[in-house]
C-alpha cells in the first residue's frame, strides 16, 4: 500500500508535467508516475490500420512515441493475441471500444470501461455501454478503479499495472505504470492500485491493459525514455509491441 507521506512531484522542462519522485525506502513497488495538467497538453490515440486488415497495427510503445512525435506514451486497451515473436508493424484488434476523431475503430465490450474526450476538451470516464454525446476520442480499458473516490478494486493476483486517473477539478491527468513480475517488483492487485491512485491525487481511475504490456515513455529533448521496467516473456526491460496506445502532445498556442 501507498505510504503515509504526501506524494512529491518533481518540476520538468515541460511546462504543466511534473514526475513523481521516490516513493520512499522500503516500498516493494516499481515504476513511473506523470502528472499533466491538462490544458497544456491534447490526447492522440493509435490510429487505425490503413491497410484494413487489422484495427491497428502493433507498436511497442516507446515506437509509437517516436514515430508520431509525442512527448508522452503509455500502452492502452487490451488487445486480442499476445504475438509471441513480439513484431512491430502487424495488424491488431482491440478488446473494447477506441473513437479516434469521432470515428469508431473498436467496439465496445459493455461491461469494461473506458476514457472519453468530448468535444469541448473535458475528460470523463464511465461504461463503455452508454458512450457520451460528442464524444471525440474514446479508450477503453477494463474496469474503473475509483468512482467519486470509492475504491472499487479488488484483492486478487499482483501483476504490472498500467492506470490513468483524474484529479478531483478534472484540471489534472495521472498516468502510472507499476511494475511487477520481476524480484524487486511485486506487482499490484487492482485494490491495492486504486489505493496508489488515490494517492496519488486521482478522484477517478481507470485499468488499462497491464502485464507485460505495461510501458511508460517520456520524449527528453528529442530522446524517447523508458521511464519503467517493463517485462516481456519473462524478460525485464524488453518492450512488448502492442495494439493500442494514449500519447500526448503539447497543446499549439
Amino acid at each position: 500500500m501507498p505510504p503515509e507521506i504526501s506524494p512529491v512531484w518533481n518540476e520538468t522542462d515541460v511546462p504543466g508535467l511534473q514526475i513523481l519522485s521516490e516513493a520512499g525506502a522500503g516500498q516493494p513497488v516499481g515504476g513511473a508516475v506523470l502528472q499533466l495538467e491538462l490544458k497544456y497538453f491534447d490526447f492522440f490515440l493509435t490510429p487505425p490500420d490503413p491497410s484494413g486488415k487489422g484495427e491497428t497495427r502493433s507498436l511497442k510503445t516507446s515506437e509509437f512515441a517516436e514515430f508520431y512525435d509525442l512527448l508522452i506514451a503509455a500502452n492502452a486497451s487490451p488487445y486480442a493475441d499476445v504475438d509471441l515473436f513480439n513484431r512491430s508493424d502487424r495488424p491488431m484488434d482491440i478488446v473494447g471500444l477506441q473513437i479516434n476523431a469521432g470515428e469508431s475503430v473498436s467496439e465496445a465490450v459493455p461491461h469494461y470501461d473506458a476514457l472519453y474526450i468530448l468535444d469541448d476538451g473535458q475528460v470523463m470516464f464511465s461504461s463503455q455501454e452508454t458512450i457520451p454525446a460528442k464524444t471525440s476520442q474514446a479508450l477503453g480499458g477494463f474496469h474503473l478503479l475509483l468512482r467519486a473516490g470509492e475504491n472499487l478494486g479488488m484483492d486478487g493476483k499482483r501483476h504490472p499495472r498500467t492506470a490513468v486517473g483524474l484529479s478531483r477539478d478534472g484540471k489534472r491527468f495521472i498516468i502510472a505504470v507499476f511494475d511487477g513480475r520481476q524480484a524487486n517488483r511485486a506487482g499490484l492487485s487492482t485494490r491495492e492500485c486504486a489505493a496508489w491512485m488515490q494517492w496519488l491525487g486521482a478522484y477517478d481511475a481507470l485499468n488499462l491493459d497491464g502485464g507485460g504490456s505495461s510501458t511508460l515513455v517520456f520524449n527528453e529533448k528529442g530522446t524517447v525514455r523508458v521511464l519503467n521496467s517493463p517485462i516481456h516473456r519473462g524478460k525485464p526491460g524488453l518492450e512488448r509491441a502492442v495494439a493500442n496506445h494514449l500519447g500526448f502532445r503539447r497543446k499549439v498556442p
